[in-house]
């Protein structure tokens, strides 16, 4: 199968080492739980450039260096790598390419086909968006944070397992999205997909 994996949340902690260099750079006291929404202005105050800004202050930190791996992910990648074909489709703005490439081979080396920029966020308006790499690629399980991007990319051909996160929690789910806690989770339900794929 060809599985597409998104990064942030999904392979990495981006939001907890967020919050650990907004709290240390602007003296606040954020935590994971106030994060009902990825609209961080929503969160933190300000407007969307302003949010922006501080986002890209943090990719220029020792902090967005240092972002850890989510738990289970690298030992669930290696057993997925067996005899699927793995890409990373990431919604990051492709400005930090060379910094999440480094990222990428620091902590999940010689695992993925390919490692795909979405349009989101970035100002290269040649990008696709995630649903458009996912349909060009035929993809068919899509695993995801985002409630939003989950329903956009979901189709009859394609399963999305979404991560339970204080995020996406409030959005009504389609038919197809799965939602999971675990790494654990996701292996348990694609061995079950492989053993009765209309399941």
């Amino acid at each position: 199968m060809k599985i597409g994996i998104d990064l942030d949340e999904v392979l990495g902690y981006f939001l907890p080492t967020l919050i650990e260099f907004h709290n240390s750079t602007y003296k606040t006291d954020l935590k994971i739980n106030n994060f009902h929404s990825y609209d961080f202005w929503d969160i933190w105050g300000g407007n969307r450039e302003e949010a922006i800004q501080k986002v890209f202050e943090f990719y220029r930190s020792d902090f967005f260096k240092n972002i850890k791996i989510i738990d289970g992910s690298e030992e669930a990648i290696k057993k997925l790598k067996k005899d699927n074909e793995l890409f990373i489709i990431t919604s990051r703005p492709k400005e930090i390419q060379e910094e999440t490439f480094i990222w990428i081979e620091n902590n999940f080396p010689n695992v993925f086909s390919e490692i795909y920029f979405t349009s989101d966020f970035s100002k290269d308006i040649n990008l696709k968006t995630k649903k458009g790499v996912c349909d060009d690629l035929n993809i068919d399980i899509l695993i995801e944070d985002s409630g939003d991007y989950a329903n956009n990319c979901v189709s009859s051909k394609r399963k999305v397992f979404l991560f339970n996160y204080p995020w996406n929690k409030n959005i009504q789910t389609k038919k197809g999205v799965i939602r999971i806690n675990s790494w654990e989770e996701i292996l348990k339900e694609i061995f079950t997909l492989k053993k009765d794929p209309t399941s």
